[in-house]
């Protein structure tokens, strides 16, 4: 066997990116394709997997794609998951707050400013459009830019 183009070996670094990482593309592939399929990364989906594994306490990523390149990251710590994601110019994202933590006992600041209380979204943040509960997570709808987000219990 000579060669080593099989999708077996791609899918590892699909599943990193889309899973531990948390960012894949928000088109709707998952479930049913959205008005975002086929636009590539225009809008973005932040929704880290795995950070209540204590043998995995922070995952970083940088994806290059046409609209420039996405930055996140994530970090656990006991009481709180600060997370961060940078979009280039005329981009959009979600940024999911994982179900693990409790949207009703949970506050999410970005920057210092909160944008998630007491099971509501707060408006006034620059650049955070929006924030919902969908499947037991908190949505938040940011812009193109720079995010920090911090979620505690």
């Amino acid at each position: 066997m000579n060669s080593h183009n099989h999708p077996a070996l791609a899918s590892v670094g699909a599943w990193l990116f889309r899973w531990v990482a948390g960012l894949r593309l928000a088109d709707g592939t998952l479930d049913k394709p959205s008005d975002s399929y086929g636009k590539g990364w225009k809008k973005a989906l932040f929704a880290p997997g795995c950070v209540t594994d204590p043998r995995l306490p922070s995952v970083t990523t940088r994806l290059h794609t046409l609209f420039g390149p996405i930055s996140a990251s994530w970090h656990n710590e006991t009481t709180s998951l600060s997370m961060r994601i940078e979009l280039p110019a005329n981009t959009a994202g979600i940024v999911v707050i994982p179900p693990s933590i409790s949207p009703a006992a949970t506050t999410v600041t970005e920057g210092g400013k909160t944008v998630w209380t007491s099971n509501h979204f707060v408006s006034g943040v620059s650049g955070v459009t929006s924030g919902e509960v969908v499947d037991g997570a908190v949505n938040l709808e940011v812009g193109s830019g720079s995010y920090e987000f911090s979620a505690t219990v």
